[in-house]
């Protein structure tokens, strides 16, 4: 008798990211933050990038859990919030962020300490 397997939950690892879209002048300085927990960082960018037909520069990758020990996650919505109170400008209505130079590095940073 051939062995039965059944899944009945499926492991999850949330991730928060951002990529540059280099090719468009217009976005020059400017990142997409985003987030997934259904499928890889790539894969999702590609998801999203692949029916403009432009390429696209993946800026960093890390774990969406909080630092503090507690075992919880956020999601890009929160991340953004964030940003914004901080004083980064955002594209009214879009997970677009104007973050360059040395701001970019500090930012790259954060989210290094938030990969498990």
């Amino acid at each position: 008798m051939a062995k039965i397997n059944i899944k009945t939950s499926e492991s999850i690892s949330p991730m928060i990211y951002a990529y540059s879209t280099p090719e468009i002048a217009s976005h020059n300085g400017w990142v997409k933050i985003g987030y997934t927990d259904k499928q890889s960082v790539e894969d999702r960018i590609a998801q999203q990038a692949h029916t403009i037909d432009v390429k696209t520069h993946l800026e960093w990758k890390g774990g969406a859990m909080y630092d503090d020990g507690s075992m919880e996650y956020f999601h890009d919505t929160d991340f953004h919030a964030y940003l914004t109170k901080l004083g980064f400008e955002r594209t009214a209505g879009t997970e677009w962020f104007h973050i360059d130079g040395p701001t970019r590095t500090a930012i790259s940073m954060i989210s290094v300490q938030t990969e498990a």
